[in-house]
């Protein structure tokens, strides 16, 4: 029931928009579904982090600056599902999503992460298997990573009808 969630949302948070770095706001359930694979499981996760953060902190209600510091946990908390659902494919996932703190920004073109993961292969001795593009077209298959659209909209294959990254 919308009304409901309405007006229990504001008992635990004290406020509706989320402010973080940015000078604008944003809605916080939107901010918060940005983490998660819009799963209630996960949003249920990120509450109880904040939840934790806040009575870490002696607080009885969620601030920005809570959901800010746990915002770190969440993250944790996605990298594992992530591996756990990517494993049986790509068994070093975990070296894998390394690749993206060394390329070290949301949006990067394909070449950038071909050099970082020929990087990678190279200094780990492992038999290149599998290509660069494959990797990001699986990577894509399991919203590890999503496109840009126009307009700058992101779009991961969970939450759109176009099952294919766009290379």
């Amino acid at each position: 029931d919308p009304q409901a969630f309405s007006s229990i949302w504001p008992q635990f948070f004290r406020s509706t928009q989320y402010r973080g770095n940015r000078r604008r706001g944003e809605e916080l359930f939107k901010f918060m579904l940005r983490s998660t694979f819009d799963r209630p499981r996960d949003i249920i996760n990120y509450v109880r982090e904040c939840a934790d953060v806040a009575l870490n902190l002696g607080e009885n209600i969620i601030s920005n600056d809570t959901i800010s510091k746990a915002d770190s946990q969440q993250s944790n908390y996605m990298r594992r599902e992530i591996i756990d659902e990517v494993y049986s494919v790509i068994d070093d996932i975990s070296e894998v999503l390394d690749i993206f703190v060394e390329i070290g920004k949301p949006i990067f073109s394909i070449r950038e992460f071909t050099w970082e993961y020929n990087k990678y292969i190279l200094k780990t001795g492992r038999k290149n298997n599998i290509d660069s593009e494959t990797l990001l077209k699986i990577l894509y298959h399991f919203s590890v990573i999503g496109n840009i659209s126009t307009g700058n909209r992101q779009v991961f294959s969970y939450n759109s009808h176009a099952k294919k990254l766009n290379i």
